[in-house]
């Protein structure tokens, strides 16, 4: 889980990306229920994020585990 929170004054389409991320969560979430499949869940999410003029990373991103901190 993760959680963005802006603090201080910010450019409005900072804002506007903020929110726009938050409302493309739920925007999936309606795709989140038996008939349905992690794709129209992922397309859900981008269909809405590229109306309102922001694009998604299509490459895999994630965070590495390790035993240790480096």
């Amino acid at each position: 889980m993760a959680r963005t929170i802006i603090v201080g004054d910010v450019e409005d389409r900072i804002r506007e990306l903020v929110e726009s991320t938050r409302q493309s969560f739920f925007e999936g979430i309606k795709f989140a229920k038996p008939g349905f499949r992690v794709g129209d869940i992922s397309n859900a999410i981008g269909s809405y994020i590229e109306k309102k003029g922001f694009s998604i990373v299509k490459d895999f991103q994630g965070h590495g585990v390790r035993k240790k901190l480096a």
